[in-house]
């Protein structure tokens, strides 16, 4: 059995969910995932989706097929991707928060 922590966040520049995926077939090291939340904090306040959950796998194609929900996800295992990625996201342009919202009437058009 494979143990899954997922945090989430819609990235308004890029217009896509992001997340960082952390894996084990041990149990979740708590000390990994306090270090992951102390860089959030640091970045400033920060709206994350935080999911744990447990597969066959420690493939991120494993997370996908037991949900769905996951699929659209740009995910990354580098905490420093992520990182870089919440701060980058912290301030959005008219031009950003526009992008997105069209983006997001395209697909519920389809």
């Amino acid at each position: 059995m494979a143990f899954h922590f997922v945090a989430i966040l819609s990235d308004y520049v890029e217009g896509q969910r992001i997340g960082w995926h952390y894996a084990s077939e041990d149990k979740l090291d708590k000390e990994v995932i306090g270090a992951f939340m102390k860089k959030v904090e640091a970045c400033g306040h920060t709206a994350l989706g935080i999911h744990k959950l447990s597969t066959d796998s420690v493939k991120w194609s494993s997370v996908v097929e037991k949900d769905s929900f996951f699929e659209d996800i740009f995910v990354t295992e580098d905490m420093e991707v992520i990182i870089s990625q919440i701060s980058a996201s912290k301030e959005l342009s008219v031009h950003d928060v526009v992008k997105c919202i069209r983006r997001v009437s395209i697909e519920n058009k389809t």
